[in-house]
């Protein structure tokens, strides 16, 4: 049978009321929440028919699932996601009539969802309400996203025509548009209106429609509410209003609820979850606080680090990692001169570990955004290693990239006509598909009519297109005809420079021409997602950098392609993928490139605290090995996350703890004993020693003897405190060496250096305290003011951290001897 630990088994006694559990990475939750089931139907607390365990994701309800299978007694335990639960409201009320009938094929998946937005996009061109050109530009999946983000927080696109009873309007909210973007909003009015004409569901209305139907129907909601009589909800830390509110109404009448999550790892802002719910949950329901620290997954080097680094963020519930699988593995922070040699060290790691015995399969190499995977796709495959790439295709085959390439096609067949050459109709249809593509993209205000008219010339009569813009002046206003004389003149240009200028040089003048970043940064309702668009262009600027001319460049890329899908087995692959899509995932060795600041965190990026929320999430995959990889030069810093911790003397100490554990005590010297004397505390992993540590009796009491007897030595010198020892320290090594007194004892080398006090003369080691009010400049955040000054001891040395608001940024709080931060001025 299962052991549980202490803190599962509290989880699993819990009967009746709310309870909250903060459940860290690894944590075996879904082992306590089976349990608890489990008891809770064998004692009769609840019939099982009346118990829903649920959760946002689909993967983590059928791992529960899975689990429960092995008691007969908990078959019919209700287990459904969030929105199969609304649907199910919702097919409840179809049947009853407060909906009309859903039809046979209502249910719309995520890809059907484009023809409600296809045909709301033909809607406004009819009525007239959204410029063509808006519309030809428009990125459909951002469209949906923003869609998808207000009907999960309650935003409708007209509040007053949705005539919510009194009780729900405080909830809900009319939809803003995103800035720079007005249109937003008529567009998700007008999608809601087909959607209703077709009588069609999707994914997104399951949770909208499912908490209005229980707000709006008094008979309904008590049906709901009677259905169950305990609810579980794993990964609560991701709810958004709509569901949140929707669990409100399900558990009203009993309350007994319990929300499984850590806010450490709520990453999915930009989705509409919102960690308030999370965090605010043990005071609206007044609930029971329980908390599982023990790691089951990572080494104590993994946990050292992401404890650290996590611990920075001011909004979170605070509390740390146990190692519970103790020491061992590796944790590794490698620094390379450029990016390319970055790429290759990462190829040469998973070489080596499939050469250690581990699986392609077994090894995941974590990115930030998809813009960081070209180098890393190449290092692969030119190492002959397979990988493959979750939920996204190669970065050449991306829209973004794709379409600088497309322009460049485009101009090579307007050279062609104006060289009074034939196009093939493999060539027409090719040029066809480009211009449709290209020609308001960027915007250029060029209306449909107009646009056609170039492409009939160009196709019928065989006029370059490059020719038949400036022809157009007369018939717009003066900013489109100053458009189409620039997308002439850029043809001409493109079309002569693609033979002779390097491709790298090409792109990125065709890239400023264009305004191509910008563009892609303002047409999306969410600022990361076209910042992250416009880093994959600027990835792709940098990857085409001796590669030739833009000929050559595409030959390379095609030969890459070819040298992927040629690469076997696809079973047994290595797994390339963002960290976002890494969540709820565990790999034996994960590798994390582009550890830089403008990277981890990413520029783009308007929420810091979130940033660390993700880079936490990576530093949290790996079961043996973790490696981490940054560029190191003049003008490429280290990721803040880690300056602000020192990563590379905490990986040490962690290191050096582990070794001095494996060597004879009696061996150590009184600075050795000191550090294995302090790591526990100021790590966080007493619980590792007291619970989890793997060593022999009379090894623990070895070691803690030793420990012991130093400590002692310290106290009768009246010198602990100022070598940093607390009195938390004494009590776990007195409590780890047992009643035994009569261990060996052995003397301490350099003890008297240990013991010497600094000479009185001696110059201060820590610099001058900031002072609150001051202004400091800091290299990634910029100019700040210091709002807080806080001393903290580490060991056996005072450390002073800064909160400090950085303009336009919520405050960030740094370790002021580590952080590269100096006063302006100095």
């Amino acid at each position: 049978m299962l052991h549980l630990t202490d803190q599962q088994q509290q989880i699993v006694a819990h009967s009746h009321g709310p309870a909250l559990v903060f459940a860290v990475a690894g944590a075996g939750k879904t082992t306590a929440m089976v349990h608890r089931v489990e008891r809770l139907v064998r004692e009769r607390v609840f019939a099982p028919r009346r118990i829903l365990v649920s959760s946002f994701n689909r993967a983590a309800v059928d791992t529960i699932g899975h689990a429960l299978a092995q008691w007969p007694h908990c078959a019919t335990v209700a287990r459904h996601t969030l929105h199969a639960l609304g649907f199910k409201i919702i097919r409840h009320a179809a049947q009853h009539s407060a909906l009309p009938a859903i039809p046979a094929d209502g249910l719309k998946t995520n890809g059907e969802e484009r023809t409600l937005l296809w045909a709301a996009r033909d809607l406004a061109r009819q009525r007239g309400l959204v410029g063509a050109d808006d519309l030809d530009a428009m990125d459909d999946q951002d469209l949906l996203t923003y869609i998808a983000v207000c009907k999960s927080n309650l935003r409708y696109p007209d509040l007053e025509a949705a005539r919510l009873p009194a009780a729900a309007q405080h909830l809900a909210t009319q939809a803003e548009p995103p800035p720079g973007l007005p249109y937003y909003r008529d567009l998700y009015r007008l999608y809601e209106e087909v959607r209703h004409e077709r009588g069609w569901i999707t994914f997104d209305d399951m949770l909208l429609l499912g908490w209005e139907l229980l707000v709006r129907h008094a008979d309904l909601r008590q049906y709901w509410q009677q259905s169950y009589d305990a609810v579980l909800v794993d990964e609560f830390q991701d709810v958004s209003l709509a569901q949140a509110e929707m669990l409100d109404l399900l558990v009203a009448q009993h309350r007994n609820v319990m929300a499984i999550g850590d806010d450490d790892q709520t990453i999915y802002g930009f989705r509409g979850a919102q960690m308030a719910f999370f965090r605010g949950f043990a005071q609206r329901y007044n609930a029971q606080i329980y908390e599982m620290t023990d790691n089951f997954r990572c080494r104590v080097g993994h946990v050292v680090l992401a404890n650290r680094v996590i611990a920075q963020n001011r909004e979170r519930h605070p509390k740390t990692l146990v190692a519970a699988r103790g020491w061992g593995g590796q944790t590794a922070l490698h620094t390379a001169p450029t990016d390319l040699a970055m790429a290759r060290l990462v190829a040469e790691r998973v070489a080596a570990a499939h050469s250690a015995g581990y699986r392609y399969a077994q090894i995941a190499v974590l990115v930030r955004l998809n813009a960081h995977t070209p180098l890393i796709e190449q290092a692969l495959i030119s190492a002959h290693i397979p990988y493959q790439m979750a939920g996204d295709e190669p970065f050449f085959r991306r829209r973004e990239i794709a379409d600088l390439f497309a322009y460049v096609e485009l101009a090579a067949f307007d050279q062609r006509l104006r060289a009074q050459q034939p196009l093939s109709p493999a060539q027409a249809e090719r040029l066809t598909a480009c211009w449709r593509r290209l020609y308001n993209r960027p915007k250029r205000y060029l209306n449909r009519q107009l646009s056609q008219e170039c492409l009939t010339a160009a196709l019928h009569h065989h006029h370059p297109l490059s020719v038949t813009l400036p022809t157009l002046a007369d018939r717009v206003t003066a900013r489109v005809a100053n458009g189409l004389r620039d997308l002439a003149e850029l043809l001409v240009w493109l079309g002569t420079a693609q033979a002779t200028l390097p491709a790298a040089d090409l792109l990125a003048e065709l890239d400023e021409r264009l305004g191509y970043q910008d563009f892609l940064r303002t047409q999306s309702g969410f600022p990361e997602t076209g910042a992250g668009y416009a880093a994959n262009v600027e990835a792709c600027l940098l990857y085409a950098q001796g590669k030739g001319t833009m000929s050559q460049f595409r030959a390379h890329l095609a030969e890459l392609e070819t040298e992927r899908a040629q690469l076997t087995p696809q079973s047994d692959a290595v797994d390339l993928r963002t960290i976002h899509r890494a969540k709820g995932l565990e790999w034996p060795v994960v590798l994390l490139p582009f550890c830089n600041a403008g990277h981890m965190p990413f520029r783009g990026s308007e929420d810091l605290e979130e940033e660390r929320r993700i880079f936490y999430v990576a530093l949290t995959r790996a079961r043996e090995e973790l490696h981490l990889y940054a560029v190191e030069d003049r003008e490429t810093e280290l990721s803040p996350f880690l300056l602000a911790v020192g990563a590379n003397a905490l990986l040490r100490q962690s290191e050096q703890f582990a070794a001095l554990l494996e060597r004879d005590p009696l061996t150590w010297s009184a600075a050795e004993t000191l550090n294995v004397a302090t790591f526990p505390r100021e790590y966080g992993q007493e619980r590792l020693l007291r619970h989890w540590w793997q060593a022999a009796p009379e090894v623990r009491r070895r070691v803690a003897g030793r420990v012991v007897a130093l400590i002692e030595h310290l106290d009768a010198q009246q010198a602990a405190e100022r070598l940093g020892l607390t009195r938390a320290d004494p009590e776990l090594w007195a409590e780890l060496a047992g009643p035994v007194v009569d261990l060996p004892r052995a003397p301490f080398t350099g003890l008297e250096h240990l013991l010497k006090p600094p000479p009185p003369s001696a110059p201060p080691s820590q610099p001058t305290p900031y002072r609150v009010g001051e202004r400091v400049q800091h290299p990634h955040f910029g100019q700040g003011t210091v709002i807080a000054v806080e001393a903290g001891r580490s060991g056996r040395s005072v450390e002073c951290y800064l909160t400090v608001r950085f303009n336009g940024r919520a405050p960030v709080k740094l370790l002021a001897g580590i952080a590269p931060i100096r006063r302006i001025g100095e």
